[in-house]
């Protein structure tokens, strides 16, 4: 009786825990609006350009901490090519944060003369995409996963190129033809094993780059 005590004990305090992070989530300061009002939504073209202004932008992690980007003041040219560089926690990867506005930001980040913040976060994160060091695939083909049961965004299941089935296959071809894909042997029935086992890493991202084409 006392192991079994015991071993309940320590089930329940293993179980409080999970309670105890959905209670932090509670408690989260919520994002900026996901949809503007009216006046503020940008065109279904936006961006056309591609030009990216930073106006004197701080980004915090959290509201008390240090900034991970200090008075950020430049602009990048449409088509224009930026390497950036630095050390570990020069704030790399703070840029994209900031672009997507995944955290505090102070002063302005505009696209193509549109400032970010009033954009609304889901045409921010609709119209721009990112293509991660470590790429995210799906195990099932290059055109589908399995479906997901009683879901009416995902009913057939396809991810891995074209997220809201919103693409003929055409369309997902080119995509594959202009990251020079077409004539590595992949079509849209291709296997993909767990976590892309079966292609290389830079093919990964040739497809994660297709994906954000799409």
């Amino acid at each position: 009786m006392l192991q079994l005590g015991i071993r309940q004990s320590a089930e329940v305090a293993s179980n409080m825990t999970s309670v105890e992070r959905i209670l932090q989530y509670t408690k989260l300061e919520e994002e900026g609006p996901w949809e503007p009002p009216p006046a503020d939504r940008p065109p279904t073209d936006w961006p056309r350009e591609g030009r990216v202004t930073f106006k004197h932008a701080y980004l915090r992690y959290t509201p008390d901490g240090p900034p991970a980007i200090r008075d950020l003041d430049v602009e990048i040219q449409p088509a224009e090519q930026i390497g950036v560089v630095g050390r570990t926690g020069a704030g790399k990867s703070s840029l994209v944060a900031t672009l997507f506005r995944l955290a505090s930001i102070e002063g302005e980040v505009e696209i193509d003369g549109l400032n970010t913040g009033k954009v609304g976060l889901k045409a921010l994160r609709s119209a721009i995409s990112i293509i991660p060091q470590v790429p995210t695939l799906f195990s099932a083909s290059l055109r589908y996963i399995a479906p997901i049961p009683n879901n009416s965004v995902y009913k057939n299941g396809r991810y891995n190129l074209d997220p809201f089935e919103k693409c003929a296959d055409d369309e997902l071809w080119k995509a594959i033809e202009r990251v020079e894909l077409k004539h590595s042997g992949v079509a849209l029935d291709t296997v993909i094993s767990e976590s892309g086992a079966n292609f290389s890493a830079g093919q990964r991202q040739l497809i994660c780059l297709a994906r954000a084409i799409v």
